[in-house]
């Protein structure tokens, strides 16, 4: 649904009290709100099936969103994190999800030369949360504490000024290291929500009232 981390912050934020309502629900106290640098796709060449494509003087065009394969064998897959390297090495993978910033500690730029800047943040939030029977049998002062001290440390807004700042420096970085940086273009986004909009069926499917209520609240706070 984002197109940015200051979207998905705003967004996150807002909802907030829902999230808070829906751990509590599974025994869990919401702490605080984390989240990790927007995640890419990083791609061996401009056009991951190797075959033809127009415009391919224009690198705005290389990033073109793919549907998934009909064949559900080629549909994507969950790798292992440390594998990443090698499949890429060896092009048993073409695409990979994750964030731009492991490319250099990960020596993903070695095996891949684009990286496609669609700002994924489905994956990229985190919570801090405690057990609620856990939390309920410390003493006030002692939950005063630990509130005081997540507020204190500016906790979640050092949290998510930093990954917004590890994406800008990582984009300045890549192409220093013979990335290749593709933005999709404006278009190309638009075609990817629509399509996207037949998995979030399947997702209220499996969570219900919950999940309607938290979809419409998502896309209000976003302005769709």
């Amino acid at each position: 649904m984002t197109s940015s981390m200051e979207e998905h912050k705003k967004a996150a934020f807002q909802m907030r009290g829902f999230y808070g309502e829906m751990l509590a629900k599974k025994g869990l106290k919401l702490i605080a709100m984390s989240t990790w640098p927007s995640q890419q796709i990083l791609l061996l060449r401009a056009d991951p099936d190797g075959g033809g494509l127009e415009g391919q003087e224009d690198p705005r065009l290389r990033g073109r969103f793919r549907e998934p394969h009909p064949d559900p064998r080629r549909r994507a897959v969950n790798i292992a994190f440390g594998e990443v390297y090698s499949a890429l090495e060896k092009k048993r993978w073409t695409g990979p999800w994750t964030s731009a910033t492991n490319a250099e500690p990960m020596k993903f730029f070695e095996v891949a030369k684009y990286v496609d800047y669609w700002y994924l943040a489905g994956a990229a939030q985190e919570w801090i949360v405690a057990n609620q029977k856990s939390w309920d049998a410390l003493p006030a002062d002692l939950q005063q504490v630990v509130l005081d001290a997540v507020k204190e440390t500016n906790l979640e807004e050092k949290e998510w000024s930093d990954a917004i700042a590890f994406d800008e420096r990582v984009r300045k970085r890549l192409p220093e290291l013979g990335m290749t940086i593709v933005d999709p273009p404006k278009e190309e986004l638009a075609k990817a929500r629509q399509a996207a909009k037949a998995a979030w069926d399947t997702w209220l499917t499996r969570t219900g009232a919950d999940g309607k209520r938290g979809l419409e609240m998502a896309l209000k706070a976003l302005g769709r």
